[in-house]
């Protein structure tokens, strides 16, 4: 992970420039102007000035001009969110606390390995869903709690983890687009074998059970398909618990495979020990239509 002192100049003045609540909230009006009006993102000064709240025009316009070229763009007719300012903003109302605790909540699914009822919960920024013994863990923003059932909280996030834990396995972090490198670690006794991956520029890291990289590879979807499993809500988040509770045979040091069935059929991954994705064999009986 860089230390502060590799963090370019630039950088650093850039993060002071968000220092000031005044600009934020310019930043704030800007992206919601360009919600309500996609086709029109930019808003004179006059009407930023006035939605800001601030009065002396002065003191508005140097604010503004500290945003200018990095942040907020002048346009013919107003300002508008550079692409650096939209990210800006989606950080700032994805919220940087934990959020409230969520105490263990059924699902009314039962646990793939092992028919236990799912549960999902939250506390300290992490959200689990699984029964006791088999689960999936993911850090969450505190925005994604607002306005969500538990269902499709759940799915939400299951997604979210899967989508993110895709990027890791290709080399990407997907909070900082650093390279990421990626190891496998072997079970021993109850412990599962688990992927691994740690961001070199942010220090990001996620360990996952290894049959969670295969949930929503092409072969596994079409197993689905033909299981009549529709990824999508709670089916999606069950779907992955398959995988997770998935057993993994290493018949070499350098290769693992793994294996998802249902009784429609199965497809079987072999992985190396980067978890790049080696070969697929799929053995699927496809329903006949009545």
């Amino acid at each position: 992970m860089p230390s502060s002192k590799s963090i370019s100049g630039q950088t650093q003045q850039r993060l002071e420039l968000l220092g000031d609540r005044t600009r934020l909230e310019i930043l704030l009006v800007l992206a919601q102007s360009h919600r309500h009006d996609p086709l029109s993102p930019s808003m004179p000064e006059s009407d930023l000035r006035r939605r800001v709240g601030v009065a002396d025009p002065g003191s508005f316009g140097y604010h503004l001009q500290q945003l200018a070229d990095t942040f907020v763009d002048e346009t013919d007719s107003g300002f508008r969110l550079t692409p650096l300012g939209t990210d800006v903003v989606g950080t700032v109302v994805a919220g940087l606390g934990e959020g409230p605790t969520i105490e263990p909540t059924p699902l009314g699914i039962d646990c793939p390995g092992c028919d236990r009822p799912i549960q999902l919960s939250h506390a300290d920024g992490r959200l689990q869903v699984g029964c006791a013994d088999h689960h999936l863990n993911h850090p969450i923003r505190p925005n994604l709690l607002r306005e969500r059932s538990p269902h499709d909280l759940a799915a939400t996030a299951v997604l979210g983890l899967l989508q993110e834990t895709e990027s890791m396995r290709r080399g990407c972090c997907p909070l900082c687009a650093g390279h990421c490198a990626t190891t496998i670690e072997s079970g021993d006794g109850d412990t599962p074998t688990s992927f691994g991956a740690s961001c070199d520029s942010c220090g990001n890291h996620t360990t996952q059970p290894l049959g969670v990289l295969l949930a929503r590879q092409p072969a596994s979807i079409a197993l689905a398909e033909a299981s009549g499993v529709d990824l999508t809500g709670l089916e999606l988040v069950s779907w992955t618990l398959r995988g997770a509770v998935a057993p993994v045979q290493t018949p070499s040091t350098d290769r693992n495979v793994v294996t998802i069935e249902t009784e429609t059929g199965a497809v079987t991954f072999t992985l190396d020990e980067n978890a790049r994705i080696l070969d697929v064999d799929s053995s699927v009986c496809r329903a006949t239509p009545n």
